[in-house]
């Protein structure tokens, strides 16, 4: 499943830096084997389309990266979801980057556009925050909140209205290396909109989790994931 394309800032400083840390990786004796290549994830599905979703997402240890990214996030919709069959989302998380780089961010992609990724401010271990994805009064148009407050333009999402099952999920990409990227991110106080700031826990969805996750539930709407 591969529901993001978040832009990884700075790919050509960092490309050096990946490879050799990927032949530093092959060339010693009993290095962990990170076999999972591209996108990888684990998390959990609506059963059902929502007006919403909400979590309390916190980075519990520092993100290891050794290449690409790695994020925590909820949202809605993914690849060919729009109309006629274009990649359409929004989301909103908590991103981590080789160097020790952790930050809020926002991700919409729309119809044949390159989706659009903008940073929310940077972000310590064990910070968390309220984040939310939610369709307005008007069908198919969309606002990102973070800690309550509106920090998104209305986002037009044609064709989404009563149509997308919300997600909460980790990510990791390895930027073209088999990289042993490793994170622990918790999801708390998770819920999703029937209507407009109408909000119930998440009850009914599916679980998912990639190879190299452990996802374990803490509470009724709490999840834990971690990748080592």
């Amino acid at each position: 499943m591969t529901f993001s394309r978040l832009t990884v800032v700075a790919v050509a400083t960092l490309a050096a830096a990946c490879a050799l840390s990927a032949s530093a990786e092959a060339a010693t004796a009993g290095a962990k084997a990170c076999t999972h290549a591209g996108y990888s994830y684990a998390g959990v599905q609506a059963s059902a389309p929502a007006r919403g979703i909400s979590a309390r997402i916190t980075a519990m240890r520092q993100a290891q990266v050794t290449s690409g990214h790695v994020a925590a996030w909820i949202g809605v919709g993914g690849p060919g979801q729009g109309v006629n069959g274009t990649d359409e989302w929004v989301q909103v998380g908590i991103a981590s980057l080789p160097g020790g780089t952790t930050e809020l961010y926002s991700e919409v992609a729309v119809g044949t556009a390159r989706p659009t990724y903008t940073s929310l401010g940077a972000v310590t271990t064990g910070e968390s925050h309220q984040l939310s994805v939610l369709e307005t009064d008007m069908p198919g148009v969309w606002l990102v909140w973070v800690d309550g407050r509106a920090v998104s333009a209305p986002l037009v999402l044609p064709g989404s209205h009563n149509m997308w099952r919300p997600i909460a999920t980790s990510e990791s990409y390895d930027g073209g290396f088999t990289g042993c990227n490793a994170y622990t991110f918790e999801f708390s106080e998770l819920q999703t909109a029937s209507a407009l700031s109408s909000w119930q826990p998440l009850r009914k969805a599916t679980t998912f989790a990639d190879s190299g996750h452990t996802l374990r539930t803490l509470a009724a709407d709490t999840i834990l994931i971690n990748r080592k």
